[in-house]
């Protein structure tokens, strides 16, 4: 199968070169390289014009903000699977693509990430499974999740309604039109934390939007938004007392028999 890395930047200076050589180090052939940059004003286009022989699409041009760029690299890539790296994320090891290649050949393949912040290294947690659950939960990590192109083209691209969770609206729009899922157990990227998602956040947009894209594709769910309510109030309490997973247990057990998953065996 034909891999399309697709990474998106702007003023990114001062870590694209580690992006890149992370994508020109998979040992993989059947891969191309999609670069889409913003109109970087600082020194990011001197260092993709450096290695611009290695870049089989190269586009530089103002866009309308970072899902417009990932949008414009899935019209420009041709890969039977497209994987987006930031241009401050990178893959793990020079092998990723190698062991990805072997999965089962379904809609959505995804391993596990680390996150990065401060030069230390964390293991990702609650990724094991790509559901609506996890989605609901906001357990899911685009850097580490190969999308099968056809998907765009059943279920369109990223909505740029969004500013900082179209991924996120996309994947579940996927899940919820039945794609097939399946689990590489290899680590695919390193995130670095503290990114545009972190700035959202701290702004209360990824809390607002969070709440529009659930609504948009999985209804209102009124018991379970109550129970995701009742778990953030109480936290420290229902934690002291067990309940805490007992409620995580009830709203899983409800998401997954709303909508239930398809995923195929995991990669060994």
């Amino acid at each position: 199968m034909k891999i399309s890395i697709i990474t998106v930047s702007y003023n990114a200076e001062a870590t694209i070169e580690r992006t890149l050589l992370s994508v020109f180090s998979q040992t993989y052939p059947d891969k191309e390289f999609v670069v889409i940059d913003g109109g970087s004003s600082d020194g990011t286009l001197e260092i993709l014009k450096k290695y611009a022989d290695k870049i089989d699409v190269l586009i530089s041009e103002p866009d309308r903000g970072i899902y417009d760029a990932m949008n414009k690299g899935v019209a420009k890539s041709s890969g039977d699977y497209l994987i987006f790296i930031n241009a401050d994320d990178y893959f793990y090891d020079e092998f990723v693509l190698e062991r990805v290649a072997q999965a089962p050949r379904a809609d959505f393949i995804f391993g596990d990430q680390y996150d990065e912040e401060d030069g230390r290294r964390e293991l990702a947690q609650n990724l094991g499974a790509l559901d609506v659950y996890h989605m609901f939960r906001g357990h899911f990590a685009h850097q580490s999740i190969l999308a099968k192109r056809e998907l765009f083209q059943k279920y369109g691209s990223f909505d740029l309604g969004y500013k900082i969770c179209a991924d996120w609206d996309w994947i579940l729009r996927c899940l919820v039109n039945g794609a097939t899922t399946t689990r590489v157990n290899t680590p695919i990227a390193v995130f670095s934390v503290g990114g545009a998602s972190g700035i959202a956040g701290k702004k209360g947009l990824l809390s607002r939007e969070r709440k529009q894209l659930i609504r948009k594709n999985l209804g209102s769910l009124p018991v379970e938004n109550a129970l995701m309510k009742t778990e953030k109030l109480f936290r420290n309490l229902l934690r002291k007392t067990g309940l805490d997973k007992s409620i995580d247990s009830l709203i899983r057990a409800k998401l997954l028999k709303k909508f239930p998953p398809k995923n195929l065996p995991s990669s060994r």
